[in-house]
C-alpha cells in the first residue's frame, strides 16, 4: 500500500508528465501554423502514399540522427518530431473528402491564397484530431500504466520507424484509410505516431 506521499509524487510526476506532453503537442501546432502561413494548402496535392512517404523521411532522419554519434549538420532531432505529428494529423484530416470539402471551398485551393476562414477551419479540425489521439493516449496510460516512460529516446525511433513501415505496406493492401474502429489499421497507427512523437518530446 502507498503512503500520502508516495501518492503525491505519483500524482506531481504524473502532472509534469501531462504539461509536457501538453506543451509538445502545442509548439508542434505553432509550427503547423506557421508553415500554413507560409505555404499555405500545399499538402492537399500528396496522395496517402505521398504523405507515408512524408512521415517514413522523417523518421528515418530521427533515428539516424538519435544513433549517430557524430553530426555534420546540427539540426535537432526534435524538429522530426514535430514533423511527424503534423503529417500525421494532416493525413487524418486528408484522408476524409467530406471535412475538406467543408475547410476549402474550391477545388482548386491548393493553387489559391490561403483563406483566412479555411485557416480557422482547417486548425478547428486540427486541434480535434489533436483532442482524439490524446483520449486514446490517456485510454492506453490507463491500461498499460504509462510503461512508455521506460523508453529510451533510442527505442522510440525504433518503434516510429517501424510504425511508419506498417502504415505503408498497409497502403500497399486493402486496408481502408476510414476504418477509425481498427485496432492495427492505419488511423490507428497514425494516432501512435503521434502520440510516441510526443512522449519522446516529453522525455526531453
Amino acid at each position: 500500500m502507498k503512503t500520502d506521499i508516495e501518492e503525491q509524487e505519483i500524482e506531481r510526476t504524473t502532472m509534469d508528465t501531462t504539461t509536457r506532453i501538453q506543451t509538445a503537442f502545442e509548439q508542434a501546432r505553432s509550427i503547423f501554423c506557421e508553415k500554413m502561413a507560409n505555404y499555405g494548402p500545399a499538402w492537399l496535392g500528396l496522395s496517402a502514399l505521398g504523405f507515408a512517404d512524408q512521415i517514413y523521411i522523417k523518421a528515418h532522419r530521427y533515428k539516424t540522427l538519435i544513433c549517430k554519434k557524430k553530426r555534420k549538420v546540427q539540426d535537432p532531432p526534435e524538429l522530426e518530431l514535430y514533423a511527424i505529428i503534423n503529417y500525421c494529423i494532416l493525413f487524418l484530416i486528408a484522408r476524409n473528402r467530406k471535412i475538406l470539402a467543408q475547410i476549402f471551398d474550391s477545388p482548386t485551393a491548393i493553387v489559391e491564397p490561403f483563406s483566412k476562414n479555411a485557416q480557422e477551419k482547417l486548425i478547428a479540425y486540427y486541434q480535434q484530431e489533436i483532442e482524439k489521439t490524446v483520449e486514446l493516449q490517456f485510454r492506453k496510460n490507463h491500461d498499460y500504466g504509462s510503461a512508455w516512460k521506460g523508453l529510451t529516446h533510442e527505442g522510440i525511433a525504433d518503434i516510429l520507424f517501424a510504425k511508419t513501415l506498417r502504415i505503408k505496406a498497409m497502403l500497399s493492401s486493402t486496408k481502408t484509410l476510414l476504418d477509425d474502429k481498427d485496432p492495427d489499421g492505419i488511423v490507428a497507427n497514425l494516432r501512435d505516431l503521434i502520440n510516441y512523437s510526443a512522449f519522446a518530446l516529453a522525455l526531453n
